[in-house]
C-alpha cells in the first residue's frame, strides 16, 4: 500500500503495524468511504488477536529476562 500514515513517523522509534479493511467500492480519504460492518467486526478480531500475541510475547520475554533468560525476541 502507498499509505503510511502515522507508522512511518513510529516506525523509526518502536514496531509499528498498520491493518486495514476492504472499503465498499474501495473508496478510501473520500466522503463516501464506508466499511460493511462484518468487515470492521473481522478487522477488530485481528487486531485484538494481533494484541494478544504481542502481550503474550512480552510476557514471555519479561519473565524469562527475570531469570536470566535471552531476550523477547
Amino acid at each position: 500500500s502507498g499509505a503510511g500514515h502515522d507508522a512511518m513517523v513510529l516506525s523509526s522509534r518502536l514496531p509499528a503495524a498498520m491493518l486495514f479493511v476492504p472499503s465498499i467500492g474501495g473508496r478510501s480519504h473520500d466522503v463516501a468511504e464506508d466499511t460493511a460492518e462484518v468487515d470492521i467486526v473481522l478487522g477488530a478480531q485481528v487486531m485484538a488477536d494481533a494484541v494478544g500475541v504481542f502481550l503474550e510475547r512480552g510476557s514471555a520475554g519479561q519473565r524469562n529476562s527475570a531469570r536470566g533468560e535471552g531476550s523477547m525476541e
